[in-house]
């Protein structure tokens, strides 16, 4: 009928036109990935990761992927990387993170027990939100053609790098290019990481206090109160080994924190807490009337001390501007009464003893206070969170703890 056919003439010129067929893509030499170069490198770091970050139309190569994903993760691990492939890794998702929870709670504190809501945060992800955690963990626009990002990382540096895919051009030729460069990458990065063991500064190196060569305490604070003893050492590096590769840690960390915008009701507690400079989301800190420290905002995790560190703390806590270790001495009396609150000793004696040492710059007893202060924090957390918490300062300058006083409550006995 002409009524019908002008009507169906008129909805195809209005109606919106479909969008690209993802496989109206042509990727030519789909096949041939067998001959594919041998590579032999040692096994990747902890940090050392190959993504693939995905979008709209990639179904072609991502079948590709999945259909040679064993020979690739062989190549890639040859090279010296760990390959997170996620159309794959989505199965096996959240026993993955469920392997690095002790991991992502050291790091990111705020999550320290609620493991049942970042699982189910973690069971609703989808690939989308997974490759634009990708992009925002590591700053990357948005991804339009399917790329690789490699990423190396440790304590002084982190790398990355972009790997594009053409699909007008030989897919094995351009896999072959990308696992010579991660190779040559590699290699850089282990040249840099034998340099930095033998480029460590050491302060004994380097002191200017060459008028005579009596202690100082202060002098000694930044060697001294950093060395935490060998079983938190040990237990903290067995925590972090819980999250296999750091890379992927870091992408877990940004969908947890990205929750706030699908899963507010999860994350809505957190959204008033952090530090403006670092985005790292602090804790309230509470000092109870019975002396225990608290974090509220971290599930109520308590930071335990024995009561000389503790009473040295609480010290610095009621000082916001913080102290000269050399004045010290003049606040002898306030460490008395704190202590005198905080321990169950009943000898006078013994608890002035103690005082005299802690004020007394010719004996180290206030920087081993500092460093089990710093271990107490260090155990839970994550240094870069924790130094907000823990005593600290430039030799010859007064050292403080950097939290602000309105999230400070303290609750002693007047």
């Amino acid at each position: 009928m002409p009524i019908l056919k002008i009507f169906n003439r008129l909805r195809t010129l209005f109606s919106k036109p479909e969008s690209r067929s993802s496989y109206d893509i042509h990727y030519p030499s789909l096949n041939g990935l067998g001959d594919m170069e041998d590579f032999h490198n040692p096994t990747p770091g902890p940090a050392n990761a190959v993504f693939y970050v995905g979008c709209e139309g990639d179904e072609p190569l991502t079948m590709l992927i999945s259909k040679n994903l064993q020979m690739l993760s062989d190549k890639f691990q040859a090279t010296g990387y760990q390959f997170f492939f996620y159309p794959d890794f989505e199965k096996e998702k959240v026993k993955a993170f469920e392997k690095m929870l002790p991991a992502l709670s050291y790091n990111a504190p705020q999550w320290h027990g609620r493991e049942g809501d970042m699982i189910k945060i973690i069971s609703s992800c989808d690939s989308t939100l997974f490759y634009e955690s990708i992009c925002k963990t590591y700053k990357l626009d948005k991804v339009v053609k399917p790329v690789f990002l490699s990423v190396l990382e440790d304590s002084f540096r982190r790398e990355t790098n972009l790997f594009h895919v053409n699909p007008e051009h030989s897919i094995p030729d351009q896999l072959n290019k990308m696992m010579r460069d991660l190779v040559d990458l590699y290699n850089k990065d282990q040249e840099v990481s034998k340099f930095s063991e033998f480029s460590d500064y050491n302060p004994r190196d380097h002191s200017d206090d060459d008028e005579n060569d009596e202690y100082d305490a202060d002098n000694a604070f930044s060697l001294e109160s950093s060395d935490i003893s060998q079983d938190v050492r040990l237990h903290i590096r067995a925590l972090l080994r819980t999250g296999q590769n750091t890379a992927l840690l870091n992408i877990f960390n940004t969908l947890i924190q990205g929750s706030k915008h699908y899963q507010p009701e999860l994350y809505k507690k957190f959204k008033e807490i952090g530090n403006k400079e670092t985005d790292t989301h602090l804790s309230r800190l509470v000092v109870d009337k019975q002396y225990r420290i608290w974090l509220p905002d971290y599930n109520n995790m308590e930071i335990v001390m024995t009561p000389l560190p503790k009473t040295l703390y609480i010290l610095f806590l009621l000082h916001p501007d913080g102290i000269l270790f050399h004045d010290l001495a003049d606040h002898k009396k306030e460490l008395l009464k704190i202590y005198d609150q905080v321990t169950n000793s009943s000898n006078p004696g013994e608890i002035r003893k103690r005082i005299n040492e802690l004020t007394d710059m010719r004996n180290n007893s206030v920087n081993e206070k500092c460093s089990r202060i710093k271990e107490a924090f260090v155990s839970k957390m994550d240094e870069s969170v924790a130094r907000h918490y823990f005593i600290d300062g430039e030799r010859k300058q007064v050292k403080k703890i950097l939290l602000e006083r309105d999230m400070v409550e303290i609750g002693l006995h007047k």
